[in-house]
């Protein structure tokens, strides 16, 4: 898996449930304010439309419903994405499917990532995570990374602020080559931080290391 940046063909523009024009943040009764996904901004290349055959994929559909479970996302929202390192390439969660929704055949195998404004190439029947490239960057940047596990929770995001949680310096938008090089650079030290004004993310040598230390940062703003 080769990583790049984030950047090329944007999805097309989108209003959300209320009719708010997309790419702004809104307000989310369970996580605070949270950004408005507006459509991937890479092209994907489907190499193999079938659906990868990957042993991890049902541990990673565990901690997607984990993830539902503990609220870190609700079941009208495609709020986060989940991650493993293969032997070949990236499993990854798929744009904007909720995690009530998602099967084990909407994962999506992740074998290349061309330099921005290259194509991302897949494996799989959907198009992967908008932040596939901001996974790829941690674990071009941290070999001993198995796992990649990134939620929107609005209490950790507000805790952060409070210096609750290591958190990266700027405000970045999503999808994009300057949130994925603040991220890789933040897990080189910090297994669990905060993107500012985003969402979190949790690494981990497996995942449940990762996911662990998601529950633990949830289970401390909760208290």
């Amino acid at each position: 898996l080769r990583a790049g940046g984030a950047g090329g063909r944007r999805g097309r523009r989108r209003r959300d449930e209320v009719g708010r024009p997309a790419g702004v943040r809104r307000p989310s009764p369970q996580n605070g304010w949270v950004e408005i996904y507006d459509g991937v901004k890479f092209e994907t290349r489907f190499d193999d439309r079938r659906a990868p055959d990957a042993p991890a994929a049902h541990a990673l559909l565990g901690w997607c419903r984990a993830f539902l479970e503990q609220g870190f996302t609700t079941a009208d929202e495609a709020s986060g994405n989940l991650s493993c390192r293969l032997d070949e390439g990236v499993l990854i969660t798929p744009t904007h499917v909720s995690f009530e929704a998602l099967g084990v055949e909407d994962l999506v195998q992740v074998l290349e990532l061309e330099p921005t404004p290259g194509p991302v190439h897949v494996r799989g029947t959907r198009e992967p995570s908008s932040e596939v490239r901001m996974h790829a960057a941690i674990y071009a940047a941290c070999p001993d990374v198995q796992a990649v596990f990134h939620g929107h929770a609005g209490k950790i995001v507000r805790r952060a602020a409070e210096g609750a949680f290591p958190c990266t310096a700027e405000v970045r938008p999503y999808g994009t080559d300057a949130l994925a090089e603040d991220a890789a650079a933040l897990a080189l030290d910090e297994p669990f931080f905060v993107l500012r004004d985003h969402g979190f993310v949790a690494v981990g040598r497996t995942m449940e290391e990762a996911g662990a230390r998601a529950v633990a940062a949830w289970k401390q703003v909760a208290r």
